[in-house]
């Protein structure tokens, strides 16, 4: 499977395990990109000095090291959501896309970086977005009112999408969960096109992101999204209607209403040869 998707609660679920990692035990399953086991040390036929010991110790980890960077880098395209943020390399592809809330990107940005709020993601979320692509080289997709979608442009620099199609209808539990599988599908979709092509991943989770957000309206018979057209200072005022505002749903509603979702993008498109 060239897509794949790592969700992960209490344990990591995953749908199929790729070369960079390897299991321990079954429950739960364990990602570790870096396990050194020094057994060769037992078949020597001398004792090694303290000083011998050390330097097999650093040559064991330096080895570990940089074959976890390479398995790593060689990642295939792959969602990381939720828990599993904790086990993200250091560094990784662009075809790995992570979908963090502000806490869990905050989490993420501590353990990478410097020590980081919440309440600071919430504060300037392009910011922090740019700032874990940049620490970790993979596609940010920060959730929010407004989802800030960061990759790469494929000239050394920064591509940045802002989608805020959702209604506030579409913050509830497990609505992440199925972001996730959508944007995991689309990758699998073309998965060595974005191989090769590092720059369509942000366009490809924004497409994902705009898709969930649209099947979200469509389930809560919502017209509200964060996203307002800006009115220009010395245009003429436009009235503009007030939106329906819908009502709650669940997540499995999101997911009942993608077909019409699809369908409705699918008749609206305009496709370029």
């Amino acid at each position: 499977m060239d897509g794949m998707l790592l969700k992960s609660h209490s344990a990591l679920l995953m749908s199929a395990m790729p070369p960079w990692a390897s299991v321990k035990n079954t429950i739960p399953h364990a990602i570790t990109t870096t396990t050194t086991v020094l057994t060769a040390v037992a078949r020597l036929e001398f004792t090694p000095s303290i000083p011998t010991l050390a330097r097999m110790e650093v040559r064991a980890a330096n080895s570990a090291d940089n074959s976890a960077n390479s398995e790593a880098l060689a990642m295939p395209p792959i969602v990381v959501d939720a828990g599993a943020l904790d086990l993200l390399p250091d560094h990784v592809p662009p075809q790995v896309v992570i979908t963090p809330h502000a806490g869990e990107l905050a989490r993420l940005l501590t353990r990478m970086d410097a020590p980081t709020t919440r309440e600071e993601v919430m504060a300037a979320p392009l910011r922090q977005a740019q700032r874990a692509y940049e620490l970790t080289g993979a596609t940010v997709v920060l959730k929010g009112a407004y989802t800030v979608i960061v990759g790469t442009d494929g000239n050394g620099g920064m591509r940045t999408l802002v989608c805020g199609r959702a209604p506030a209808f579409l913050a509830t539990a497990g609505a992440g969960d199925v972001l996730a599988g959508i944007t995991g599908a689309l990758l699998a979709q073309r998965a060595q096109e974005l191989i090769n092509d590092p720059t369509l991943v942000a366009e490809t989770a924004a497409g994902a992101v705009y898709t969930h957000g649209l099947a979200a309206a469509m389930a809560a018979h919502s017209d509200q999204h964060a996203w307002q057209t800006p009115h220009l200072y010395g245009e003429p005022k436009q009235d503009i209607a007030q939106p329906a505002c819908g009502h709650p749903i669940i997540a499995s509603d999101v997911i009942a209403a993608l077909p019409s979702a699809f369908d409705l993008l699918n008749t609206t498109a305009r496709y370029e040869d």
